[in-house]
């Protein structure tokens, strides 16, 4: 495994992302505790030591899993790293309420990294209302916390404040080679790196759509001087950045893992070559693609309670393909317990949407398309 070096730490380039473990029933958010607590011992044993969770990953229930399954390893080898969610705090005393919650769920007395969950414009003025920064520095005064910062979802601007006007020793940051081109991630990454900070890169193969491509975009990649998986290249990509720390992967089962593992172990930087190829790959891939979403459920504030990840996964099926009759059957087939047509236009989801997809209007659309008359 390669190893990076920060905080006097060795912290292993790749990091397993505990918001899409093994369940045990698709389209569930139960934990198959069996299949993901193979996988943490693999992860373990392959030199992986660095694991992610947050608040509410599945269901609130991934810090529960993590608490009782790294119970058995000591502690001193691995980090340990959760989040503040601000959609749970409402008034000030909720960041110690949630922090201790959060300390009993993972069985631990101390957090290796701690991180404000998904800031952006919104999440950040209740942050900065409760003055939960604040509270975390005085956990790490009391190391209850070893290292701040923040897994940043918002514009340039915020992030330049951010820098600018708050002590971080990390942040968290979406980087993968379609948003490196098509989105703000580049920029955010050299924003945070002429900073000086270190940087943890999450969503590296954009909740598994860069594993999943279009014929012509796989067609592009096969270019690469280099082999491996498509993912792997994403992969590559990602953990080929300076200043990375660790790149963090959402792995559902045992064999992404072990193609995880074996990409990083050690790390084969890109070629100019295959970074070029790359950059023609994300932009042939972004001519079919229809919705950046990454499938990482904080949508779920919706009073609704329609299931967007999934309908939104299965409209992008429909984007490739464009078979309306398809469509129609596999949105029937869902038996959605809240479907596209619940939607009242609150928009409470887009408030979260790292993405800021405009799911509101896509719901519209979504049910013109399985109604009589398509929009």
């Amino acid at each position: 495994m390669e190893y990076t070096h920060f905080f006097e730490n060795e912290i292993s380039l790749l990091g397993l992302g505990c918001m899409r473990l093994p369940v045990k029933e698709a389209g569930k958010e139960a934990i198959d505790y069996d299949r993901a607590a193979e996988m943490v011992d693999t992860a373990l044993k392959n030199g992986v030591n660095y694991f992610d969770t947050a608040y509410g990953y599945h269901d609130q229930g991934s810090e529960i899993f993590l608490g009782k399954t790294m119970r058995q390893y000591d502690r001193s080898a691995f980090h340990l790293a959760t989040k503040l969610p601000s959609w749970y705090i409402k008034t000030e005393d909720d960041n110690a309420r949630l922090f201790e919650e959060q300390l009993q769920k993972l069985q631990t007395d101390y957090f290796d990294f701690y991180l404000l969950h998904s800031v952006q414009p919104s999440t950040w003025e209740v942050f900065e209302r409760n003055h939960s920064y604040d509270f975390i520095r005085k956990m790490r005064e009391e190391d209850a916390i070893r290292h701040l910062g923040f897994s940043f979802h918002g514009d340039l601007p915020l992030l330049t404040h951010l820098l600018e006007d708050y002590d971080w020793e990390f942040v968290q940051l979406q980087i993968n080679y379609y948003d490196w081109y098509n989105g703000s991630a580049r920029e955010e990454y050299e924003l945070v790196r002429k900073h000086g900070l270190p940087v943890i890169i999450m969503e590296p193969v954009m909740g598994g759509k860069l594993a999943k491509l279009t014929d012509g975009t796989r067609r592009v990649l096969d270019e690469c001087d280099s082999g491996g998986s498509y993912a792997s290249r994403a992969i590559r990509f990602a953990a080929s950045l300076d200043g990375v720390m660790t790149v963090l992967s959402g792995m559902s089962d045992l064999a992404q893992l072990a193609d995880n593992i074996q990409t990083l172990s050690p790390l084969e930087p890109l070629s100019q070559k295959d970074r070029d190829v790359i950059r023609r790959a994300s932009e042939q891939f972004r001519e079919y693609f229809a919705v950046p979403c990454t499938g990482c459920g904080y949508c779920g504030v919706c009073p609704k309670e329609i299931e967007i990840p999934k309908i939104l996964s299965l409209y992008n099926q429909y984007n490739l393909a464009r078979d309306r009759e398809a469509f129609r059957q596999n949105y029937q087939a869902a038996a959605f317990s809240a479907g596209a047509q619940a939607c009242i236009q609150c928009k409470k989801c887009m408030e979260f949407c790292p993405q800021e997809i405009k799911i509101p209007d896509l719901l519209g659309k979504i049910s013109g398309l399985i109604g009589e008359n398509a929009i």
